[in-house]
């Protein structure tokens, strides 16, 4: 094993100590030889699977199990040791940061049922945006808090971080799938309160198919009937897990209460007309969701732009990501020079 050497400032005893526990796990799990206390874990692009090994890695060793969503609230040597020191961990936060820059407006964006922030590792990493991005974490992932079961209240709680970081708009926000109607939430009760919104974006976002007219839900009902045919014939597709938590025991039964709670949620939200522009990017392949976006949305928001990507739902934000991040900068650069 190679030498990892260690480049730390004064601290006070216990912290010496769990830096130099955390010290060679961080340099194996991020391959590097010269650790300092203060590199951010962010500026190696915060990839989830590395955040899992580490701490993984901390559960065995350390003895207790802690979410490796803190990585973003602790994302240096010195604050993850300041964490361990303490008996009990911290709630992980409403925002959490997924990039080192600090450019302004800064962007929030809103993950899918089941999902982390950690999802959007590679659209940031594809973004390289000078501005500031913060993922929107529900709440309840960590077991701490129960989570929420309705969208408005989902909306509230981000709300309230957002307007603490940036009291003034313009707002920038993106939400994917469930996060679009978070996200869409969010944006009409800043327009109610007259703020600003420089660019709302919906990476295939829907509401749930109970609040879908009568012609719409039929169409939709019978595309559903047809993919599940179709997989009897061809065999079930592989399906994306719903978050690498469940790797970690005791957050399983917390992760699985929220997806829970974010599913009664979509159930029961009926979005209100938004008075502004949405961007929506929809997933072009078939899947189990609406093949028409605008008959959707198209009589809820005052204006919509529309693109289209030759991806399925979930391969958004992974293999496709690129893609994505494209339409992402060129509505930004149209939303800064407005």
């Amino acid at each position: 094993m190679r030498q990892i050497h260690l480049d730390l400032p004064m601290t006070s005893g216990s912290i010496s100590r769990f830096l130099e526990f955390l010290t060679p796990i961080w340099g194996r799990v991020l391959q590097r030889q010269a650790v300092s206390s203060d590199e951010n874990f962010l500026d190696f692009g915060g990839p989830p699977e590395a955040a899992m090994e580490l701490f993984t890695e901390i559960g065995r060793l350390y003895g207790r199990e802690i979410c490796p969503l803190l990585i973003y609230q602790a994302p240096t040597l010195l604050k993850l040791a300041g964490v361990l020191d303490h008996p009990e961990p911290p709630a992980v936060a409403s925002l959490l940061p997924l990039n080192t820059a600090s450019g302004r407006p800064p962007i929030f964006i809103g993950h899918g049922i089941g999902g982390t922030v950690m999802g959007f590792s590679q659209l940031v990493q594809s973004l390289r945006s000078p501005l500031a991005i913060y993922g929107m974490q529900a709440k309840g992932v960590d077991g701490r808090h129960p989570p929420f079961d309705r969208i408005e209240d989902m909306a509230l709680y981000h709300l309230e971080s957002i307007r603490r970081l940036q009291p003034r708009g313009p707002y920038f926000l993106i939400g994917y799938s469930l996060g679009g109607n978070v996200s869409i939430e969010i944006a009409r009760r800043l327009m109610e309160s007259g703020q600003e919104i420089g660019l709302l974006i919906l990476l295939d976002s829907y509401p749930d198919i109970r609040q879908l007219k009568l012609r719409q839900r039929v169409r939709l009902t019978w595309q559903r009937a047809k993919q599940r045919a179709s997989a009897l014939r061809h065999g079930p597709r592989s399906r994306q897990k719903a978050s690498d938590l469940h790797m970690f025991p005791a957050m399983r039964s917390a992760l699985n209460r929220v997806i829970a709670a974010q599913y009664e949620a979509l159930r029961r939200y009926k979005p209100s007309f938004y008075p502004g522009k949405i961007v929506f990017v929809r997933a072009s392949k078939i899947s189990h969701f609406p093949d028409n976006p605008r008959a959707v949305w198209g009589h809820l928001v005052r204006e919509i732009e529309f693109h289209s990507v030759p991806c399925d739902h979930q391969s958004m934000l992974t293999t496709h990501a690129d893609m994505i991040a494209a339409i992402i900068q060129r509505c930004l650069q149209t939303a800064l020079a407005a």
